[in-house]
């Protein structure tokens, strides 16, 4: 999966919407859009991180699923 796929996912899963998420880690929510869309590249491991404990998951399993086949 690509990153952006697995964002989604998690945004759904925990009904959080993407601008809350981009509140949580002080970014746009047009940047959460980006990372989503694959338009742009993908967060900076501090970010992704970040990312990752605003949805309350824990950073490894967002990774694993990218891997995930």
């Amino acid at each position: 999966m690509r990153y952006g796929e697995v964002l989604q996912y998690y945004l759904e899963k925990k009904g959080i919407s993407r601008s809350e998420l981009a509140r949580r880690v002080n970014c746009s929510r047009s940047q959460i859009t980006e990372y989503i869309n694959g338009d742009s590249k993908e967060p900076t491991l501090t970010r992704a991180k970040k990312i990752a404990d605003a949805l309350e998951v824990p950073f490894e399993e967002m990774i694993n699923k990218i891997f995930e086949e």
